[in-house]
């Protein structure tokens, strides 16, 4: 075996051993038109959806970092916050519904008059899932 391949294999190995421990969520983001919403200082414009990776473990969390730009009747607003992904059981019907986060104006006006956003998302079977938390910036 060359020392590529067992560079290759041990890479393999660490990113199998890595994912073992996590399974993936989509949430769904929507908005105003026009808004932006980055995780992990990768943007995506307003409705997309995103693949968050969810220890295995009930009660573990992942951490992201999550920055909300959208127009509000000042201007631009910028805010920043992060979101905790929980660790659950899955059941048959958390595996088909797709979770969103809707962003709606009143929440988003709050926002830009300085208020955090706190916004809670539970699985179908009434599991925490996702806790996001935003400040004007």
């Amino acid at each position: 075996m060359s020392v590529k391949g067992s560079i290759t294999g041990l890479f393999a190995a660490i990113a199998i051993a890595w994912l073992a421990g996590c399974s993936s969520t989509p949430i769904g983001f929507a908005g105003p038109p026009g808004a932006v919403v980055f995780i992990n200082g990768e943007p995506r414009h307003l409705p997309t959806s995103y693949e968050f990776f969810r220890p295995a473990g009930v009660g573990q969390s992942n951490r992201y970092e999550i920055r909300l730009v959208f127009s509000g009747p000042q201007g631009e607003i910028h805010a920043k916050g992060e979101a905790l992904v929980w660790g659950y059981t899955e059941s048959d019907v958390d595996r088909v519904v797709v979770n969103t986060c809707t962003f709606n104006d009143s929440e988003l006006a709050n926002l830009a008059a300085g208020k955090t956003l706190v916004y809670k998302v539970q699985t179908a079977s009434r599991q925490p899932l996702m806790d996001l938390t935003l400040a004007k910036e």
